[in-house]
């Protein structure tokens, strides 16, 4: 159901996270801390860009602390290098 603005001059984002929560701004439900779901939210958010002539910006950050053991594109021993490998994935399409 993912269905962000199709304005030019809003900014699309996407988020996954251990634990999702209420209320969020963005009423979106995404549980999960897996690199093949960050990917697969990436991929949607580029292909919606792009397939509404939006500027092609999409702004990745990691919304929780590194040392609290989250998601984040930094290699761990858990992941490795699946979000970054998630992100070449996308862009590369």
């Amino acid at each position: 159901a993912y269905q962000p603005p199709v304005d030019p001059h809003t900014i699309v984002s996407t988020a996954t996270s251990l634990s999702s929560h209420n209320p969020h701004p963005s009423a979106w439900v995404l549980p999960g801390s897996r690199p093949e779901l960050f990917g697969d939210e990436l991929t949607t958010a580029i292909e919606h860009v792009i397939a509404h002539d939006m500027p092609r910006i999409v702004t990745v950050y990691n919304i929780g602390e590194w040392a609290e053991g989250g998601p984040g594109l930094q290699p761990n021993m858990r992941d490795r290098f699946g979000y970054l490998e998630a992100v070449r994935a996308a862009v590369s399409g």
